[in-house]
């Protein structure tokens, strides 16, 4: 695993969180046996509750933005 080739990608990508969590995953991952599916579900994962809880966080601040303007 080569973490700038990696980080690169993700950046490209724009996989933030992916590219923040790889190596604390693979040591899950190597703990628990996981097969290399699991570790790209678990990343992807991730990266899906990350955006997640910022599409919530960007929305609440939006509203609260067009409040003040009406």
């Amino acid at each position: 695993m080569d973490p700038q080739r990696i980080d690169d990608l993700c950046q490209r990508l724009a996989l933030c969180t992916v590219a923040a969590h790889p190596a604390h995953v693979a040591g899950e991952a190597v703990r628990r046996e996981w097969s290399s599916q699991e570790f790209f579900e678990r990343l992807l994962q991730a990266e899906s509750c990350e955006r997640q809880e910022h599409s919530r966080t960007f929305g609440h601040r939006f509203v609260l933005s067009a409040e003040k303007f009406a």
